[in-house]
């Protein structure tokens, strides 16, 4: 089997309040493979750690990347020792993964200018060497604003990832200049992919049927409480949490899990099982 978990992190800030990015990394413990969202690095909130780094070194022998839809300059504090020149104020996504990370790219989801706090929000995307066989992997974090925001987002979504003709990170096998392939060969490109976030949408709303009108929802096909909440705090409880499934990766699903005992973060980890 191969365990694949999505987990909004909040920067490590659990559903008491308190920031222990131990937890999450405890949290994570037996997943193969982990794609992470609201992951930083410094922000004086959580005194300038660099969370993707922390985090990798955690799992030795896993590969990982991190995509920041926010990369600021940093300012250090005054009289701050911990940091070489050129750190950056950064938050976005993470994978990690027990096996290998083959190709990866990052794409900007369309925003809309707004007096509310909006960052720029991506879709990461990498290529996994999985047991059962290569897949592409995608996770976001979609706007928190409104459906109107979130649309042309999934929009965008549902064409990256249907869009299989387009290719891997380069294709061809004739170089006007010789080196360019590194005496490689070409990217492996699977069709078959699951796609994973936080999405901030709700069970059988238009945005949901967006994307299920295309791809197999992982809670629905095992028959699991569609309302089953993943974000989780005293006074709201909601499903914002979900996997989609490509047709040969729906038939791989062997199980789906919501771990409502984390409290981590104001999320809990939400996992699937593939044969």
């Amino acid at each position: 089997m191969t365990k694949i978990v999505t987990f909004n992190i909040q920067f490590g800030v659990g559903r008491d309040g308190r920031a222990d990015l131990g937890r999450v990394i405890d949290a994570l413990r037996g997943a193969d493979i982990a794609c992470l969202q609201e992951v930083e690095k410094g922000w004086r909130r959580d005194s300038d750690v660099d969370q993707p780094e922390t985090i990798a070194q955690a799992f030795p022998g896993f590969w990982s990347v991190f995509a920041p839809g926010l990369n600021v300059h940093w300012t250090p504090p005054a009289g701050h020792q911990g940091h070489a020149p050129g750190f950056r104020r950064q938050h976005g996504e993470m994978i990690l993964s027990r096996f290998p990370i083959l190709d990866t790219r990052t794409y900007l989801l369309p925003r809309q200018s707004t007096t509310t706090f909006s960052q720029e929000r991506v879709l990461l995307e990498a290529v996994i060497d999985c047991p059962g066989g290569p897949l592409r992997l995608y996770t976001t974090h979609l706007c928190h604003l409104g459906s109107e925001t979130r649309a042309p987002q999934i929009e965008r979504i549902v064409e990256i990832v249907g869009d299989h003709g387009r290719g891997p990170t380069w294709t061809g096998v004739h170089f006007a200049e010789p080196g360019w392939d590194n005496g490689e060969p070409q990217p492996i490109w699977p069709e078959e992919f699951v796609v994973c976030g936080d999405l901030n949408l709700l069970p059988e709303s238009d945005e949901h049927r967006a994307f299920t009108s295309h791809w197999a929802d992982a809670s629905e096909m095992l028959g699991e409480d569609p309302q089953a909440p993943t974000f989780i705090m005293p006074s709201d409880r909601r499903r914002l949490d979900y996997f989609f499934l490509s047709p040969g990766i729906a038939r791989r699903l062997k199980a789906y899990r919501v771990d409502a005992d984390c409290v981590a973060s104001d999320h809990v980890p939400v996992s699937i099982e593939l044969q």
